[in-house]
């Protein structure tokens, strides 16, 4: 059996999570797809290097998504194959620039959003929802990055 990193989450945040999880997936590849470079003095060229970027892009995506809808999720473990982390930390990092892209475009300064200064009582539900996901995520990431570094 691989080794895996796990860390356990009360299940109220895993379901909450989830919701958000699955809400940015569902659009993540048209959030993303539109931003692509494209050269046009070497179209053949770009056409790969944007197939190769998506093609990698969505198996990250899909490798997050399943860590985080998965049964075990669901429980309240959240469960990453050490030969996965890289990818799941990238995955990680494509979610929270999908929301904060998506959702906090005019609302919430990134100075502020990753200092942790955000007026709360100045956020619709929805995006108070968005910011507190995106927060716990920034807090699974920085703890999986300091277990790889051996401060976890």
């Amino acid at each position: 059996m691989e080794e895996s990193i796990r860390i356990n989450l009360s299940t109220e945040i895993t379901a909450n999570l989830q919701i958000v999880v699955e809400s940015v997936c569902q659009n993540w590849i048209s959030l993303w797809n539109h931003n692509l470079y494209f050269d046009e003095q070497d179209a053949a060229f770009s056409e790969f290097w944007r197939n190769s970027i998506q093609q990698k892009s969505t198996e990250v995506m899909e490798l997050t998504k399943n860590v985080f809808l998965c049964e075990s999720f669901k429980r309240g473990n959240l469960i990453v194959p050490i030969s996965k982390v890289d990818e799941f930390l990238q995955g990680i990092t494509s979610l929270r620039l999908s929301i904060q892209k998506s959702k906090f475009q005019d609302r919430i300064d990134e100075i502020e959003l990753e200092n942790g200064e955000v007026d709360l009582s100045s956020l619709t539900d929805e995006i108070s929802t968005f910011y507190w996901a995106y927060s716990i995520l920034a807090q699974i990431q920085e703890y999986i990055i300091n277990i790889i570094e051996g401060e976890g």
